[in-house]
Order: structure tokens, then sequence, then C-alpha cells
């Protein structure tokens, strides 16, 4: 009969619901949530030092921005960190710093042209080899950074401080902190951590003395 209440059709429809429920439920389990489904970021360790240009691109794909001053490239990147959900987290800064076309330096956070050169100076001074002429050694420095000028014509002794100005991306201040870079007879003898007036210690030219 057609008006005739119908149990093992609703029995049928309650067990097929039942068992796909287990099985969604099932196959839920077997994902993998330690493994990111964006991860965009961790592209960022596949760069090394000295990369070129071409092979940035290749890994991290064409930046979202690009600045260039002289010898000097700046680019942004915004890519996902780790995440398991895409609503969980959210895009973040990641930039590299290129001199030449080759990457000298990369990190999180946003890069700035001011911040760049000042990149590139620093990674020039830890590149000074003791024994470099006087000449050459400031002309690799350039100025832009030169801060006071020590001359002890005593112990034919010249010293430079250069002023770098580190941005500190975690809390988004800066500091300026002075190096200095010494000569004695028109060479290069010693650049560090340090202040030329404290370099210009008669102690450091006694005998056993730093520059005796």
């Amino acid at each position: 009969m057609n008006g005739k209440f119908s149990f093992s059709k609703i029995s049928d429809r309650v067990f097929t619901t039942l068992f796909l429920s287990i099985v969604i439920v099932t196959l839920s389990g077997c994902v993998d949530t330690s493994r990111p489904l964006y991860d965009d970021a961790a592209k960022m360790n596949n760069l090394s030092v000295g990369m070129t240009k071409a092979q940035m691109i290749e890994i991290l794909g064409t930046p979202v921005s690009i600045s260039a001053r002289d010898d000097i490239e700046c680019a942004n990147y915004t890519l996902l960190p780790h995440s398991i959900d895409y609503h969980s987290s959210f895009p973040r800064q990641y930039n590299a710093v290129l001199i030449n076309g080759k990457i000298i330096e990369y990190k999180q956070g946003s890069c700035y042209m001011d911040e760049a050169e000042q990149v590139k100076l620093f990674t020039r001074f830890n590149s000074l080899r003791i024994g470099m002429d006087e000449s050459d050694a400031l002309t690799y420095m350039g100025g832009s950074s030169r801060g006071s000028r020590t001359v002890d014509g005593k112990h034919n002794f010249e010293c430079v401080d250069y002023v770098f100005n580190f941005y500190y991306n975690a809390f988004h201040t800066t500091s300026l902190q002075t190096r200095f870079v010494a000569f004695r007879n028109g060479k290069l003898i010693g650049f560090g951590n340090s202040q030329c007036r404290q370099e210009d210690s008669p102690d450091n030219f006694a005998p056993r003395g730093k520059y005796h």
C-alpha cells in the first residue's frame, strides 16, 4: 500500500548514513597533521649566501617588490610559515639582500635600502685582510659610515672609526655600534669591535703590546 510506513527503508538509510560517517572519521584520522599544508616560508632554508639572483627566484619565485641602488638589490617576499590550516596562520615578510647579483644576507622581515647599505658595509668590514694597503682598505670600505679619524704620528699609527646602524627585526629597534680599522706604516694591522681612542693606547705600542 502507498500509505504504509516502511521501517526497512528507514533502516537502510540509517545504516548507510552510519557507514559513511564511520568511513569519513576513519579517513580523517589518517591525515598526517604534522605535515604542513602551507609552508612557503620553509623555502627560505634552501637559500645560501653567494647564490645568484636567478637561483633565488628559482627557489622563492618572483619577489613582491625589489629596489636597487648602485650594486645593491633588496628583494621582499610575502610567504606563509608552517601551518596545517590556512586560517590558523598569516603571511609574513621575508627578504634577501644582494650585491652584484649575489645574496649576502636573507632573513625574516622587510628589507629597506638604508639597512641594505649597512649590510653591504658590514660584509665588507668582515672581509678586510690584515696587510692591506691603507688606501685600498679605505676605498673598499667607502665613506658612507666613516666616523672620526685618529692620527698618532709618534707610532706611525692611523685609525678610522666606522659607525654601523644595526636593525633588530624582532624588536623593531636600531642600535648604533662602532668598529675600528687601524693602520701602521700604511698597512692594515687590525680591525674589530672597539674604538680608535681605545686602540691608540701607549700599552698597545709597548713591548709585547698589541701593535708593537
